[in-house]
């Protein structure tokens, strides 16, 4: 009943002002419905939704669904993926492990499986059911060129989620689709009711007993700045085996791991990031903000911290440092670049036009210098160092000649 309430206190509509539950946190270690939650919460799309609901059917069939958002016209039925490696998804709509080329299970099957037992469960809504797998891991390639179309408005991004949910709900009541079936679009209160159903036959999974084991220590048996206790490294972060502190995260912008064992290995200090585009200090410190236990970040520069150098250092055995965020920069299969803490900047073209690699590598090495490069017919001077436009891409900074 405990979960319960806490699911309870988090469904709520979002307008112009979202608040955010403070008692309730999603899984320890599970950063990708993390983040799925708060594009949920902070998106000011008006909707309910429920987060890890625990369904059973009366002849036992069982669906463990990571959320379901109740829209205007459509139930959402999302199933968050937070794959470690590159996806692609042929032609036959077969999902493929692009770093060991090999197929495996479709998240869209197992969140049909769980579209079923919601239509045996609530057959008055299953008009209004649409299935939707999230790709959560931002740093992480999501082929969809070969995809076909009937499967492509199923399988999003991230940051795609919550303009698809709109651009759905705005097809439907253009189609006509509801007004056929003969279903109209929910108010505010049928959308808390419709939540409400769902919650109220959500029941808490119980988990057989484990045997405790003692955590796997890392190389510098790093302790969380919170609760003292010892933190972890799992197969893609850290974690304390304690507490349920954010280490690799900040505000949704992805640490490197050489920042993290930073953090870990100096308590008390404080390290100059750029977090979304806006220097930011961060602290080898704990701190609690809406309820989430993270590191303490300011917006001013600390005291005892050097300017940084003018120069940018190259790393000898994956490649450079991202001007954006300070990440790791790697050179892909297909001979552009990316930057692998996620920061999606644009390091392999300006504009549309393509770099070649030598134009890419000097502007990689020579930190705040500048090139004169030909873009679209127009001589330009680009500045190695990232700039952010109205529309919030990320590029290298270009000016007039």
């Amino acid at each position: 009943m405990k979960n319960i309430n806490k699911l309870n206190e988090a469904i709520q509509i979002k307008k112009k002002t979202p608040s955010v539950n403070p008692d309730y946190n999603v899984k320890a270690g599970d950063a990708g419905e993390y983040d799925l939650r708060d594009k949920l919460i902070y998106s000011r799309y008006p909707m309910y939704f429920l987060h890890d609901v625990q369904l059973t059917t009366a002849d036992g069939k069982s669906a463990q669904i990571d959320f379901i958002a109740v829209t205007r016209c459509i139930i959402f039925v999302i199933e968050c993926k937070n794959f470690g490696f590159h996806v692609k998804v042929d032609s036959e709509g077969q999902f493929i492990d692009m770093d060991r080329n090999k197929s495996f299970q479709s998240p869209l099957e197992q969140n049909r499986e769980h579209i079923d037992v919601l239509t045996r469960m609530f057959p008055k809504y299953a008009d209004r059911f649409f299935p939707i797998i999230v790709f959560s891991n931002t740093s992480r390639i999501l082929d969809r060129s070969n995809t076909p179309d009937k499967l492509k408005k199923h399988i999003v991004k991230i940051d795609e989620l919550i303009p698809t949910l709109e651009r759905i709900n705005e097809e439907n009541k253009r189609t006509g689709f509801l007004f056929r079936k003969g279903l109209d679009e929910l108010s505010d209160s049928e959308m808390k009711r419709y939540a409400d159903d769902f919650l109220a036959h959500h029941k808490e999974k119980i988990m057989p007993a484990e045997k405790k084991t003692a955590p796997k220590k890392t190389n510098g048996g790093y302790i969380c700045p919170n609760c003292k206790k010892e933190v972890v490294k799992g197969q893609y972060s850290f974690r304390c085996t304690s507490c349920k502190m954010i280490l690799n995260k900040i505000y949704g912008h992805e640490l490197s791991e050489k920042q993290v064992v930073w953090l870990l290995k100096n308590p008390g200090k404080a390290l100059n990031m750029n977090i979304g585009g806006t220097e930011k200090v961060v602290y080898a410190e704990a701190v609690t903000n809406n309820g989430y236990i993270q590191w303490k970040t300011i917006n001013k520069p600390a005291p005892t911290e050097k300017k940084p150098v003018s120069t940018v250092p190259k790393n000898t055995n994956n490649g450079y440092i991202c001007p954006n965020c300070g990440g790791k920069v790697c050179k892909r299969q297909n001979g552009s670049y990316q930057c692998t803490a996620g920061c999606n900047m644009q390091i392999s073209s300006i504009y549309g036009q393509k770099l070649s690699e030598k134009q890419i590598i000097c502007l990689l090495t020579k930190f705040r210098e500048s090139l004169k490069i030909t873009i679209n017919g127009t001589e330009r001077i680009v500045y190695a160092e990232a700039e952010k436009d109205s529309k919030g891409f990320i590029h290298w900074k270009v000016v007039n000649k």
